[in-house]
């Protein structure tokens, strides 16, 4: 497992058509699976204002990432964790949605680079509240059908 930043526009980014919107996870875990020179990340992205969003994405043999949900227009910022298919598969969540697999504290580590935004004081409560998120589907059966 290894931690990066990028910074992109997801039009400008390779895409990997077909996946549904809200379903980031799902949809860079099955590109994951279909073309095996992908990698899954999973992480924070953060909009111009610098408002975050758990998210996942692929990441190809260059480490650029491969966007399977989004079409952004405007630049955005990816901070996360890249999973070769093995670490994805001994720590996905929930086996049948394919939902998210970064523990709270991982997800605590993903922070904008300093000085980057003017707003940055909502940024730790919502980084918190992904993170207890995190902790409340941990506590959820692993056979749970429920995809997010």
């Amino acid at each position: 497992m290894e931690f990066n930043t990028w910074t992109a526009i997801p039009a400008k980014l390779p895409f990997r058509s077909g996946g549904k919107l809200g379903r980031c996870f799902w949809n860079a875990h099955e590109w994951c699976r279909k073309e095996p020179t992908l990698r899954y990340a999973e992480g924070i992205v953060y909009d111009p204002d610098g408002w975050p969003r758990h998210h996942g994405w692929a990441v190809d043999e260059k480490d650029g990432i491969v966007e399977c949900t989004q079409r952004d227009v405007y630049e955005l910022i990816y901070v996360g964790f890249v999973f070769s298919m093995g670490e994805q598969l001994e720590r996905i969540i929930n086996p049948v949605a394919r939902t998210y697999i970064l523990a709270p504290d991982e997800i605590l580590k993903c922070t904008p680079p300093v000085g980057r935004f003017r707003l940055q004081f909502h940024l730790q409560e919502k980084i918190w509240s992904i993170a207890e998120e995190l902790r409340l589907a941990a506590r959820q059966p692993r056979n749970s059908l429920t995809a997010r």
